[in-house]
C-alpha cells in the first residue's frame, strides 16, 4: 500500500474559474490537529538521510 508523511498534505483549494466549475468530493476527515496522534502499528524501515540529516522511518499504521 502507498506510504506517504502527513506532513506533504494541504488544505484544499478550489480551481481557478477559468477551468470552469468541477465536482468536488465532500470532506472525509476533519483537518490534522496539532494534538492528534496517530497509533504506529509497526516500524518496517528506516535510513538516515545524508542531505537532510534526518532520519526517515517507515511505518504501518
Amino acid at each position: 500500500s502507498p506510504v506517504f508523511n502527513v506532513d506533504h498534505l494541504k488544505k484544499y483549494t478550489s480551481s481557478p474559474l477559468e477551468f470552469g466549475e468541477r465536482e468536488t468530493m465532500p470532506e472525509t476527515r476533519a483537518l490534522k490537529k496539532e494534538s492528534e496522534e496517530y497509533e504506529v502499528e509497526t516500524l518496517v524501515g528506516h535510513k538516515f538521510d545524508k542531505k537532510t540529516k534526518k532520519y526517515q522511518f517507515l511505518v504501518r499504521w
